[in-house]
Formats: C-alpha cells, sequence, structure tokens
C-alpha cells in the first residue's frame, strides 16, 4: 500500500530531468523483485560488521555540491541518535569520476567505520539521477536481506526513495517486525518533496536543520531563460 500510495501520489509530477516519477518507482520495483528471485535461494553473507548494526547511505549528488555532501556527512554521524543501532556502514553514491578522491576523504575522516563508495556512470543526462536512485536502493536491500546490516538510513531529499522505505516495511512485516529499520535523512531548506513528510511516520524521519543553505531547489537547477539582446537604437 505504501508504494501504491507514492506512486499515485506523484502521477503527473515530474521529477528535475523531465522524468515521470511513477515510471521511476515502477523501475526500482521491477529491479527488486529481480533482486528478491536471485537472492532467494543465497546464504546470508558474513561479514565483520556487527550483528546489530546500522549504514547510512548517501546520495551525494543530491547534495548540491562536495562541501555540502561533506558537511551533511560530518553532521548525521557526530550527531548520529542514540535510540538507533551503532553506525558500522558509510556508503556514498558519487560520480564515477570521484571515486577515490571521496575515498580518500572519507577513510581518513572516519577511520573506525566502514567505507562503500559507489560511482555511478552518467551515460546520459536523463538517466544518471535514476542510476544513483537504484544503485542506493539495491545495496540497501542487499545489505539488509544478507545481514549484513540491522538498520538502514538514507541520506537523501528525494521521495523516489519511499519506493524503498516501503519495500522494507513489507520485508520487517513478514519477519514479525513492528517496526520498519529505515531512517530517512533530510535537509531543511531543500527540495523536499511532500509526499515524504505525507506518507512517512515521523519514527522512520531526521530532518536535518539547514546547515547547508546552498542546496539548489529545483528552480534554480532549471536553465535560465536567454537574455534577450538590447533593443537596436533608431537613428
Amino acid at each position: 500500500m505504501q508504494a501504491i500510495a507514492f506512486a499515485e501520489n506523484g502521477a503527473g509530477e515530474r521529477g528535475r530531468n523531465g522524468l515521470n516519477r511513477p515510471a521511476i518507482a515502477d523501475k526500482i520495483l521491477l529491479f527488486l523483485k529481480q533482486l528478491k528471485v536471485t537472492m532467494k535461494d543465497q546464504s546470508p553473507i558474513t561479514t565483520a560488521s556487527p550483528p546489530n548494526s546500522a549504514a547510512v547511505y548517501v546520495d551525494v549528488e543530491n547534495l548540491g555540491g562536495a562541501a555540502n555532501a561533506q558537511a551533511v556527512i560530518d553532521y548525521v554521524i557526530s550527531k548520529w541518535p542514540e535510540k538507533q543501532p551503532p553506525l558500522c556502514l558509510l556508503y556514498l553514491s558519487v560520480d564515477s569520476a570521484q571515486v577515490e578522491v571521496w575515498r580518500i576523504w572519507s577513510e581518513s575522516r572516519w577511520p573506525k567505520i566502514s567505507i562503500r563508495v559507489r560511482g555511478v556512470q552518467h551515460f546520459s543526462r536523463t538517466e544518471s539521477k535514476n542510476a544513483a536512485d537504484i544503485s542506493i536502493t539495491a545495496d540497501v536491500v542487499e545489505d539488509f536481506v544478507t545481514g549484513r546490516i540491522a538498520a538502514a538510513a538514507v541520506v537523501s531529499n528525494d521521495s523516489d526513495f519511499g519506493v524503498l522505505f516501503a519495500k522494507l516495511r513489507e520485508m520487517t512485516l513478514a519477519k514479525g517486525m513492528d517496526s520498519t529499520p529505515f531512517l530517512w535523512i533530510t535537509i531543511s531548506g531543500g527540495n523536499l518533496s511532500p509526499n515524504v513528510k505525507m506518507f512517512v511516520p515521523d519514527g522512520n524521519r531526521w530532518d536535518l536543520p539547514n546547515i547547508i543553505p546552498n542546496i539548489p531547489s529545483k528552480k534554480s537547477t532549471q536553465s535560465a531563460p536567454p537574455t534577450p539582446p538590447p533593443p537596436t537604437p533608431t537613428p
């Protein structure tokens, strides 16, 4: 029902690149179904992560630049809520050309946390944003299903991650769990979709203060119309 609500409420709404949000949601749902079939008979992967630990997944390109993203990451890790499981993994989705620089920064900044940096290949302007969302969604579900993490947090103002919340809720209800181990971290002052506040319970949301006023809005990311030439003076 959650996934349906997101899709229906987004009917007619278009993303920053002109893509219909229901179409993006359908792609993510189809990918998750395929992932479920692929992993159905696989044994859980054992890792060094604690059995009751959390991971935070950051869509860096959704935060309006490297300086903004670093400020958000620093804030989230340093202010990590005590009621959440201990943080064991920091996942960064970045431009494929910047994987190593982000790895160097994050590993030196947070040496006690496992770091995973995933590069997103920009094959076209219209599909790159969609690719980042799908990559994060796939890794969250895989980490949760295989037992690498007990809880997930996503840092993004993008309402497309409502599909991920709905899927994790479905999976945890099937296990008889009372609550969904998912924390949606959003940034005040950014281009937050009203769908997030409308459908996601307060207990699954962490709205950060406006610590980075430079997050671009949807209007500011659009190309400005060309300035008309000055009128030709009459002789």
